[in-house]
């Protein structure tokens, strides 16, 4: 195994002791090789970095992807509620509106998913009824 640069990595420890046979002091000498536990925390700190880039990048792709989105929902509702517009039209605009709020959806599970992972999720106890949210 190799640690720092290539070159392996050990552990000396260093304990203080008596010989049992001639009572004289001695030095007991622990050699450990912890090249792989030293390269396995590298990998491990390279891993949280790499983390914390992608869930930084994931929460603001989410919330630049909310602006637009709600500009599409807004819209869309305010134009089904003109009763000028035609059917044809109106389901279109059902259509427009009904994906804008299921990507909305998509985008607020990935702001929570990014929360959770920042540790930054808020949760509200609250008593509610089984059978409404079941049904």
């Amino acid at each position: 195994a190799s640690g720092c640069r290539g070159r392996p990595i050990h552990s000396l420890k260093f304990i203080p002791t008596y010989d049992p046979v001639t009572g004289a002091r001695c030095l007991l000498v622990n050699e450990t090789d912890v090249s792989e536990l030293s390269d396995a925390r590298a990998s491990q700190r390279e891993l949280l970095a790499e983390t914390r880039v992608k869930e930084k990048f994931l929460t603001a792709v989410s919330h630049e992807l909310r602006t637009p989105l709600n500009g599409i929902i807004g819209l869309s509702d305010s134009l089904l509620s003109d009763p000028s517009v035609g059917a044809h039209t109106r389901s279109l605009l059902q259509v427009i509106r009904s994906s804008g709020l299921q990507l909305n959806v998509l985008v607020d599970d990935l702001i929570d998913t990014a929360a959770v992972s920042n540790k930054t999720f808020l949760i509200h106890k609250a008593d509610v009824c089984l059978a409404s949210v079941v049904a």
